[in-house]
């Protein structure tokens, strides 16, 4: 890598912008450099206020924010998982190959950086399955990447395991905790808003370019069209197929 690919990946990497001035992206350099990527990308979408007081006051800061527990367990799962199907698919040939791409492909779509250390869009369906899952996880608030961020999806799922208690125990009240903090209930409101309008726009943009394609006569598959509307509106970068990482 060169001084200007360095430069040009920093200014790429921190922001989570994932442009490259390599065709091939991340591909086009070496093991060591995509290992060294990945743990720049993991920092960036980090809570920057986090980040900031673990390094100048409080190291242990980022063990109690359940924001942070919950990224750093979906990018440890997801790269094992990510590695093993890959191994057991013998997509690679060595070890190596499949922790480096498993790993580097998890970071670059959790992050929403949208690097590419090889084409993924060519690996096994069950394996594309996790990817759209990370995709549409994000990185935490406060930080570059995009997408919905994961607090939103910590509090829909709080919300949803409060209701069916609710639906058991109907005199019981329960409010909504993050860590040691409460999260009042218009800012809960809001979050649903936003996760539902979220979803709405990503199934409903799939729908309006499935059917542009069918009449304009373009061969455009149904994972085409909704990874397309969903690496947009959440900005990860690339998708499957025609908008896959080297798909032009």
């Amino acid at each position: 890598m060169t001084l200007y690919q360095a430069v040009a990946h920093v200014f790429t990497t921190i922001p989570s912008g994932g442009f490259s001035p390599m065709a091939r992206s991340v591909e086009a350099f070496s093991p060591t450099v995509q290992w060294i990527i990945i743990p720049f990308m993991f920092v960036a979408a980090m809570n920057f206020t986090l980040l900031w007081q673990a390094i100048f006051s409080d190291p242990t800061a980022p063990a109690r924010d359940t924001e942070f527990r919950v990224y750093l367990s979906v990018f440890i799962g997801g790269s094992l998982l990510v590695s093993a199907m890959l191994w057991g698919d013998g997509q690679f040939a060595g070890l190596e190959e499949t922790l480096r791409h498993g790993t580097f492909q998890t970071a670059t779509l959790l992050t929403t950086t949208g690097y590419a250390s090889t084409d993924f869009a060519v690996w096994g369906q069950e394996v594309l399955a996790v990817l759209v899952a990370l995709m549409l996880a994000s990185g935490c608030v406060g930080s570059t990447s995009g997408g919905l961020k994961l607090m939103r999806w910590i509090v829909g799922f709080k919300v949803i395991g409060r209701e069916l208690f609710q639906m058991i125990h109907p005199s019981s009240v329960r409010p909504m905790w993050l860590g040691r903090r409460t999260v009042k209930e218009p800012v809960v409101r809001g979050i649903l808003i936003m996760l539902l309008t979220y979803l709405l726009l990503v199934f409903g943009g799939t729908g309006l370019i499935a059917v542009d394609a069918h009449r304009a006569g373009i061969d455009l598959a149904l994972s085409e069209a909704f990874t397309g509307t969903l690496v947009v509106l959440g900005n990860i970068g690339p998708g499957f197929g025609a908008v896959g990482p080297v798909g032009g």
